[in-house]
C-alpha cells in the first residue's frame, strides 16, 4: 500500500513542515510500515534543515493514552519532543 503519492520526495524539501497526531504516534510508536515514510521528514526537522509546526491540540491528543494509563515513560518522551 503506498501511504503517500509519487510527489512524497518533494515533501523533505519544505522548509515548514506540519506535523499531526497520527504522524507524530507513527514516529513515537515506530510503526512497522509508515516509520520509513516519516522519518526523512523528522530528520530533516532534528538536523535543524525545516521546522516542525504542529498545534497545542495535537500535543493534547499525544498525551491521552498515556495519561489515561499512567504512563510515565511515554509521558517523558512526548515532551521530550
Amino acid at each position: 500500500m503506498k501511504i503517500i503519492s509519487k510527489g512524497e520526495g518533494k515533501l523533505v524539501s519544505y522548509r515548514r513542515i506540519g506535523l499531526d497526531t497520527n504522524v507524530l504516534i507513527y514516529y513515537i510508536e515506530e510503526h512497522p510500515v509508515l516509520l520509513k515514510k516519516i522519518e526523512p521528514l523528522i530528520n530533516r526537522i532534528s538536523e535543524g534543515k525545516a521546522i516542525g509546526i504542529t498545534s497545542y491540540v495535537t500535543l493534547l491528543e499525544l498525551l491521552v493514552k498515556p495519561l489515561r494509563d499512567e504512563d510515565q515513560t511515554s509521558l517523558i518522551n512526548i515532551r521530550q519532543y
